[in-house]
């Protein structure tokens, strides 16, 4: 099994504080999700979108489409659901509500798994996990569907019980790769400061 690539987009989130499906998002004419897996493609073998609206992606040939395996069971289930289906150990993670992606912050991540103990691979900035823009195991597996079974869906209860390497990022680094897109002001104000 290949080490690395493979990106999953967890676009399944019932979007409530936006007020319609975050991964419908279009800035300049052109959707979010396709257009960052477009990019993702120059780094990535595989790109899997976990989502309840499949067939939003049929135009895009190269971009696998699931559901998760346990449902209602908010990001964690999605995280579940990539793990299963990647063909690579280990698989990167992003939402669909971070507009911005940037292949050599990626590769910087890739960098810092330099021993097969590591299970995750986050960034820390400012104090707070990153719990996407990171690389998640495929032996995780088991791991969260004890904790699914159990109800603990806080990303975090993984984090701390695996064999975690945390990355601590610089202030300012890259700010906007961290973004999301959680509200319609949110929306507004990305779309001010990209004119």
């Amino acid at each position: 099994m290949k080490k690395f690539g493979t990106v999953a987009i967890l676009a399944g989130g019932k979007s409530s504080r936006m007020g319609f499906d975050k991964q419908l998002i279009e800035f300049n004419g052109q959707n979010i999700v396709k257009r960052n897996a477009e990019k993702l493609k120059e780094k990535f073998d595989e790109i899997i979108v976990v989502t309840n609206n499949q067939q939003f992606y049929k135009d895009k040939e190269y971009i696998i489409t699931i559901k998760d395996i346990i449902f209602q069971k908010g990001p964690l289930s999605g995280i579940h659901a990539a793990l299963k289906n990647s063909s690579s150990e280990y698989v990167y993670f992003l939402a669909c509500d971070m507009p911005e992606i940037d292949l050599s912050f990626i590769d910087f991540m890739e960098s810092k798994i330099d021993n097969e103990e590591i299970e995750i691979c986050i960034p820390k900035r400012e104090g707070r996990l990153e719990l996407f823009n990171g690389f998640y195991n495929k032996g995780l597996i088991p791991r969260i569907e004890k904790l699914l079974d159990e109800d603990i869906l806080a990303i975090r209860n993984l984090v701390y019980s695996s064999k975690s390497r945390i990355v601590e990022i610089e202030e300012g680094y890259g700010s906007d790769i961290f973004l999301n897109l959680n509200t319609q002001q949110d929306l507004k104000d990305y779309m001010i400061r990209r004119k």
